[in-house]
């Protein structure tokens, strides 16, 4: 057979394989797969004590060329010991892993296909969702292989402790604390008959680590993130370039809105980063695309959705900074703006090694100056000796009267840098009551405010690694006792971010996991959407739903998800548009899937490399599409 009438037949797809697979050149072996414990069957049992597991055979095909339509090189049967009902409180499936150069298909017992991989020429998956009964498995060569032998795995996912209906969502109250518990605190679903969150979930088609996102006045969206592509192949380095992406359909597509090439410089946009960021003022539409470089950051903004551009002049108030931050607000009493397109305060904040640091731009973003002291400074060691603490720092927001927040997981402890004259002087307010003790396990603290200037900032605690919320409703001079809310299921979380609408609706999203077992490198992470319409009730309601693609059935991380989760990085984020629709980011580093679900020996995880960095780490942006929304009455 021709490699021609091979193209041919994966053009014509699975009908036309599925009315001429013929012979079976091997023994059918069998498989069995139940929500407790794993038996597989082939050639020689196996008993994994786990709902993930792993098998594998050698198997050869006929010598010579074959025909993969009319030669099947395996086949087997698989069993999986569910009803059908199992599905109706629990996610998944199971996946076959298929060798390269091999198409998969799921067979029921009448000869109809439940299930068909799509051949990609790397290992990839064959899934049969919410599968139970019985199927045939048959795997059929793309190409001719000759004597080659290939290698047949399952990989189920089962996901027998996810007892959640839909994908992800729940409704329930939070649990508010004042002393971290011993034990980890876990919150219950209730009875709930308002609209369940939905999302819409895309690819954007680039690599996202650090992927930010902002939305303008009409609802178009920008999407910005580092993709380690900005040498050619084979350089020693490899520094960070992004692509600043726009979708002007509701999430239904992404294209290019990139920014003109630097003066001399080849290729687009801005040439490096280390950091990128993206900022889009709602209310005047101007977008702010930012990305750091060692001792400054390069700016450019635009007011007619990417189409030109203003280049600002290179961002150096600072020497060595990292991880910044930029947001406009109102102009304060003695800072007058100059730009009549954009009369707001611009500010720029970076952490450095010695505190933490902001400029502001009073031309529309064109020119930066020191603004003054810093929000934070570094210290040697706080209260309980627990060491040197960086200048490390969340995003800044400001209100209505121009006030500007800076949040910080200072030395443990969630603290909020507070200016009221443009950040010339600033006040360090902790978030937490006297004698509580939920600490944060991270620096990177998020803080939103509403349209009626209440405030809320939540952080992942260091013990549990659980996410809490506090409310302000007195501009950060005190606040409410904190409240764990993970959604019922959630075992630990990592760098949550939120973003807030009319008064008292706020969106939070993090990534998070159902399983309790933090030794397992399958352990599966989730990208989840919390929100609360009432949240400056004493018990306001919340919602969540599992926002990545493929919902349960199909996680965003395996494995450890502390410091970076293996690729994420760390600028994950949310954001509430004017019309009340929840937008956000994710980072995919279960992709393809067939990367995410294989074990390697040694008990390393396949996605990660040798330092930790995910092998893929593919860019998502999720659109709310059902729910309750979070502006009312023009607010």
């Amino acid at each position: 057979m021709s490699r021609r009438r091979a193209l041919i037949t994966a053009v014509l797809g699975v009908a036309v394989i599925a009315t001429t697979l013929g012979a079976q050149a091997a023994t059918p072996a069998e498989g069995h797969l139940g929500p407790t414990q794993l038996t597989l069957t082939y050639a020689t049992a196996m008993q994994v004590g786990s709902p993930t597991g792993v098998f594998s055979r050698n198997v050869a095909c006929p010598p010579g060329s074959i025909d993969p339509l009319n030669v099947v090189c395996d086949h087997y049967t698989l069993t999986v010991d569910v009803a059908r009902s199992y599905w109706e409180s629990h996610h998944g499936g199971v996946s076959v892993l298929v060798p390269k150069d091999f198409y998969g298909y799921a067979y029921t017992p009448d000869n109809s296909i439940a299930a068909a991989s799509t051949w990609t020429g790397e290992p990839h998956l064959l899934t049969i969702p919410n599968a139970a009964g019985t199927y045939e498995i048959r795997l059929a060569p793309y190409v001719a292989l000759g004597t080659s032998a290939v290698t047949a795995r399952f990989v189920s996912y089962l996901g027998a402790d996810t007892e959640l209906s839909g994908d992800g969502f729940a409704a329930y109250y939070g649990t508010t604390l004042s002393k971290q518990p011993k034990r980890k605190p876990a919150n219950t679903a209730i009875e709930y008959d308002g609209p369940r969150l939905a999302f819409r979930s895309t690819y954007v088609g680039r690599s996202a680590a650090e992927p930010t996102i902002g939305v303008d006045k009409d609802g178009n969206a920008f999407f910005v993130a580092a993709a380690f592509d900005g040498l050619p192949e084979g350089a020693p380095a490899q520094p960070a370039r992004t692509v600043l992406l726009r979708s002007t359909d509701g999430n239904g597509s992404w294209a290019s809105a990139q920014p003109p090439p630097l003066q001399g410089v080849p290729g687009d946009g801005h040439p490096v980063t280390l950091d990128p960021y993206v900022y889009v003022d709602q209310q005047y539409g101007r977008v702010f695309d930012v990305d750091l470089t060692l001792a400054g950051s390069y700016l450019s903004f635009s007011d007619d959705l990417g189409k030109t551009w203003t280049r600002g002049a290179a961002i150096s108030a600072f020497g060595a900074n990292d991880h910044q931050t930029l947001f406009a607000g109102p102009p304060v009493l003695g800072l007058p703006t100059t730009d009549a397109a954009f009369p707001k305060i611009v500010y720029y904040c970076v952490n450095q090694v010695d505190g933490s640091f902001c400029a502001r731009s009073l031309d529309g973003g064109r020119t930066f100056i020191n603004s003054g002291e810093p929000a934070f400074a570094a210290a040697e060691a706080d209260a309980d000796g627990a060491g040197f603490c960086g200048g490390l720092h969340g995003h800044g927001v400001t209100d209505s009267k121009g006030r500007v927040f800076l949040p910080r997981g200072f030395c443990g402890k969630p603290m909020l840098g507070v200016s009221e004259d443009g950040g010339t002087t600033w006040s360090e307010v902790p978030v937490l009551p006297e004698g509580s003790n939920i600490g944060a396990a991270d620096i990177q603290t998020s803080v939103a405010v509403d349209a009626a200037d209440n405030l809320y900032y939540v952080w992942w605690d260091d013990v549990h690694q659980l996410p809490y919320l506090s409310v302000s409703k007195t501009a950060g001079r005190s606040w409410s006792r904190p409240r764990m809310i993970a959604p019922p299921g959630v075992q630990a979380v990592n760098f949550p971010s939120i973003s807030a609408g009319s008064a008292g609706r706020i969106a939070i999203t993090f990534p998070g996991t159902l399983s309790k077992d933090d030794e397992d490198i399958t352990r599966p992470w989730f990208s989840y959407v919390v929100e609360s319409v009432d949240a400056l009730s004493t018990k306001p309601t919340f919602l969540s739903a599992v926002a990545n693609p493929g919902g349960l059935a199909d996680p965003i991380h395996r494995g450890d998800c502390a410091g970076r989760c293996g690729g994420m990085y760390d600028f994950l984020d949310v954001v509430v548009d004017r019309a009340g629709t929840v937008w956000g980011t994710a980072t995919d580093t279960c992709t393809p899937l067939a990367e995410c679900s294989t074990r390697r020996v040694g008990g390393h995880s396949d996605l990660t490399g040798e330092n930790g960095a995910a092998q893929s780490a593919d860019g998502v942006a999720f659109r709310q599409t059902s729910g309750p929304p979070l502006v009312v009455g023009g607010s």
